[in-house]
């Protein structure tokens, strides 16, 4: 009887007092376009990036240059919290504030205004002219020929009552190695 009874008051207060989560689904084409960078760079192993890229008719020294570059670019730094106790103290790097603003802007203007600061400002004009260039490319590429995969995907994870903040940019990169 105990058990029954403790069970219906939990069952009461879970529902009366939970939050509904939701999804808030969002593509960032700026984000896309850095990890299809970050994976033609020289050092990643291969995957369905290179392979297109390599099979593509941007696959010439320009373009190889402007990766090359890319993959130059100092934009890892690490910040240490010491002032925060011993539980709380998580590692904070630069790339990783980059993506979030990545996310969070509309576009590359805006991206680079809330970057300032973070790293070098020659380091961040190089980047944004760099996502500028490969931006048609990975259109063409990458995010053209698997959009109507990618919108029905999106559809089908974009339930009305789970939820949590999403930011899609590297997903057409596990689909396309999942159908190697």
């Amino acid at each position: 009887m105990k058990y029954r009874l403790l069970l219906t008051f939990l069952f009461l207060i879970t529902f009366a007092f939970g939050q509904k989560t939701t999804f808030n689904i969002k593509y960032s084409e700026q984000l896309a376009v850095f990890v299809f960078m970050q994976n033609l760079s020289e050092n990643y192993r291969e995957n369905a990036f290179k392979t297109e890229f390599q099979k593509s008719k941007y696959n010439n020294d320009n373009y190889k240059n402007i990766i090359s570059k890319f993959d130059k670019l100092i934009i890892d730094c690490s910040y240490a919290f010491d002032e925060f106790p011993y539980g709380t103290k998580i590692l904070m790097q630069t790339r990783d504030i980059l993506k979030k603003n990545l996310i969070e802007t509309k576009n590359l203007n805006d991206f680079k205004l809330r970057s300032i600061g973070i790293v070098p400002n020659k380091t961040l004009s190089d980047l944004t002219e760099m996502i500028s260039t490969f931006t048609p490319i990975y259109n063409e590429l990458i995010y053209n020929p698997n959009r109507v995969q990618f919108e029905k995907q999106l559809m089908e994870i974009s339930a009305p009552n789970l939820g949590v903040v999403m930011a899609v940019g590297s997903w057409l990169a596990l689909k396309k190695d999942d159908q190697s």
